[in-house]
């Protein structure tokens, strides 16, 4: 079952949340279209060991665009995946939405003081998170 999706992937010139990452303005480059969007990492345990499964992805993002005057990247995409469908569409949590952050290849950035500041990243993926680095990073189910 697939579902479409829309929502804000980044937020540039702003600090995240915990005052220790910045991502400049005009930083990230999003020519590369259809990018994956990626179900989490997880762990599990496979015959009494610890395995760490990589993200794998589990829709497409298609389609960003910049907000020049608030520094937002919205995205829209599709996503595929049963259990995180059901979680954007659930009717018993109307707001619904799953965080995400940028998976970014070719960064540049150095530390202004406490602060890691990018300078430049190409957009190389979209991965579902349950802490998002900037709170308004999330995505929810469209008609």
């Amino acid at each position: 079952m697939s579902t479409r999706w829309k929502g804000t992937i980044a937020l540039e010139g702003e600090l995240d949340r915990d005052c220790l990452r910045k991502i400049d303005p005009g930083a990230i480059n999003y020519d590369f279209l259809p990018i994956p969007l990626l179900r989490p990492a997880f762990t599990e345990e496979v015959a009494g060991v610890e395995v760490n499964r990589r993200p794998e992805a589990c829709g497409e993002v298609e389609m960003i665009q910049r907000e020049q005057d608030t520094g937002l990247l919205i995205g829209t995409g599709w996503i595929d995946d049963d259990v995180l469908v059901a979680l954007l569409t659930s009717g018993d949590f109307p707001h619904a939405s799953l965080g995400v952050g940028v998976v970014l290849d070719q960064a540049t950035s150095d530390y202004e003081g406490e602060v890691l500041v990018v300078h430049s990243g190409i957009l190389h993926g979209l991965q579902i998170t349950k802490s998002p680095a900037f709170p308004t990073a999330a995505i929810r189910s469209v008609a």
